[in-house]
């Protein structure tokens, strides 16, 4: 097993290469994803947070059907509906064990931030309020929201390529954790340029009544297949003359 170390511009390619991924079957894409997010809001309906606890459960499961389905269009295959329970398929114990894992980190990350910036029933009744003039809160919620975003990128640098090191690499849930965020750190200037690059493109493709995330989420969701192949492979994910 080995991470390669790879230039910082490598970050921008992922997403010309999660795009690539994404031309190549548009509807499949929109199918998978549409039912993806109506399983959760089914779920979520019917069982409450119970609902969302279980996808959240499944969520790593899920994600490395669709690394599958990347791989397949990779080699020339078709994107399949089938794709989305492949992961049930293939080492599914320690994906189950993967999404357990990242749902406890979650809650302790939640209840960390409780405890260092409590939040009384008045803001939370302010927050609730519609139309309500939330500039006597606003520094308590941006302080709020950057702790979070801090405490959480470790978990996300831990979770990143988890899913696809376990069904590509058949390894246990903790060594894909470790390998994963060994591989996030060692490549820390590709991350920062695919993070801004991506933060930049998520506020250009939500500027038209959001009709851009439609493109945009399917093609992030394939860079993930192809910053794995990247780092995982000494063979990038899709040759660059078909990314450009």
């Amino acid at each position: 097993m080995h991470a390669q170390d790879v230039p910082a511009n490598h970050g921008w390619t992922w997403i010309k290469q999660g795009f690539a991924l994404f031309r190549k079957a548009p509807l499949m894409w929109w199918v998978i994803l549409g039912l993806w997010f109506l399983g959760y809001l089914i779920l979520k309906a019917v069982f409450g947070t119970l609902g969302e606890v279980a996808f959240g459960l499944v969520y790593p499961t899920l994600s490395a059907g669709l690394m599958q389905g990347c791989h397949a269009l990779e080699n020339g295959e078709e994107l399949e509906p089938a794709h989305i329970v492949a992961g049930f398929k293939n080492n599914f114990g320690q994906l189950l064990v993967l999404g357990l894992l990242t749902l406890v980190a979650g809650l302790a990350i939640g209840w960390m931030i409780g405890q260092i910036l409590p939040a009384d029933p008045e803001k939370l009744k302010l927050l609730q309020t519609p139309g309500a003039d939330l500039r006597p809160v606003l520094p308590w919620l941006l302080t709020l929201l950057a702790l979070q975003m801090a405490v959480s990128i470790p978990i996300f640098m831990a979770i990143w390529f988890a899913p696809a090191l376990l069904v590509f690499n058949q390894m246990s849930a903790i060594d894909a954790i470790r390998w994963s965020f060994y591989a996030c750190i060692a490549n820390i200037g590709a991350f920062t340029i695919y993070g801004l690059a991506s933060f930049g493109l998520f506020i250009v493709a939500s500027i038209p009544l959001g009709l851009g995330l439609i493109v945009m989420i399917p093609t992030l969701v394939a860079s993930t297949y192809s910053s794995y192949r990247d780092i995982f492979s000494e063979q990038p994910a899709l040759a660059n003359e078909n990314v450009a």
